[in-house]
């Protein structure tokens, strides 16, 4: 039976807690980490995964033998939101510097830009790898949460009334229902899986003063609050108080509960052998595409395979042309 605990990045490090006894150990020192923001886990593999916006790189730690890699370094350099697809081993990641969604393999090798228009400034972003679905927030000048197949696929906006500033977002699998946190109306909010169904949870300065990332647990919503300095919690169905989990911390910012019930196993739309798909095989509602790392694009003879090429649908590549003298 493994006893649930909060992993947090706070910034200088990271951190995990026993949500029974209250103790906690550093995970990673700041010898290592400079500006930890985001974080996910795959339980599976005893992974963690962080971005550190001073470093501009996204890293692992190995639970099992301590062990710490450089997970993507190059062409990134705000990565304010991380999720990791546990069925199909994939991580997720937005880039509020670059202003797009990127996927890549979970040992980096593989990479492929999955949005890149119309984003302003993304944040969160939360997966639902047995339905398909990826959401993620955006909190600029038209701030809203959206949705899209976990290929980029059928996206369409399903929160952009009365909200400001969306810094967290979390899905509740079991209700199949989105939590998402507003710093500046000091709200909590939920809403189904299409944006209906919406329910405030939580409001006010008192526990909500600045929060950042938001996920939940069994009953309970657990969030960082920067004035603070805290982790909080409240139950979801409105019980109780608010309760604080952890305190007197530099910034908190992602939080996550590591537990296998929060990565339940699903079954791959892709099956066993990746959909037959020689670079991605990305989940979307009632199935999937194959697509192709950036930097190539489909083979003309065989939609599964891909060939050294600029992918028409996600150009992020210009070609300059140079004027004869």
């Amino acid at each position: 039976d493994v006893e649930p605990e909060l992993l947090l990045a706070d910034r200088k490090d990271l951190r995990r807690y026993h949500l029974k006894t209250k103790d906690y150990t550093l995970l990673i020192d700041d010898n290592t980490v400079e500006g930890a923001i985001a974080m996910d886990f795959h339980f599976q593999h005893r992974f963690i995964f962080w971005t550190d916006i001073t470093k501009e790189k996204i890293m692992r730690i190995n639970m099992m033998n301590n062990s710490i890699d450089t997970v993507v370094s190059n062409n990134v350099t705000t990565p304010d939101g991380l999720a990791v697809d546990w069925v199909n081993g994939h991580l997720y990641w937005t880039d509020t510097g670059l202003d797009h969604i990127e996927v890549a393999t979970l040992d980096g090798s593989m990479r492929k830009v999955l949005i890149k228009d119309d984003l302003d400034e993304p944040r969160a972003i939360a997966l639902h790898p047995t339905r398909g679905l990826m959401f993620w927030t955006d909190w600029g000048t038209n701030p809203r949460i959206e949705s899209s197949g976990m290929n980029g696929k059928g996206r369409k906006a399903i929160i952009d009334t009365d909200i400001t500033w969306p810094n967290g977002l979390t899905i509740d699998y079991v209700d199949d229902r989105l939590y998402w946190i507003d710093a500046k109306t000091h709200q909590i909010v939920s809403c189904d899986l299409e944006g209906n169904g919406r329910r405030m949870i939580l409001r006010g300065h008192q526990y909500l003063g600045h929060p950042f990332a938001i996920t939940v647990f069994e009953d309970f919503l657990y969030w960082s609050d920067w004035p603070s300095e805290s982790v909080r919690r409240f139950n979801k169905f409105q019980q109780g108080e608010v309760e604080t989990v952890a305190e007197q911390l530099d910034t908190p910012m992602d939080i996550h509960i590591w537990h296998p019930n929060r990565q339940a196993n699903g079954t791959s739309a892709c099956g066993a052998n990746k959909g037959g798909c020689e670079h991605f095989c990305l989940p979307q509602p009632g199935g999937f595409s194959c697509e192709c790392m950036n930097g190539y694009t489909w083979d003309p003879t065989d939609n599964k395979k891909c060939i050294i090429g600029v992918d028409p649908e996600t150009t992020t590549t210009t070609t300059t042309t140079v004027k004869p003298t």
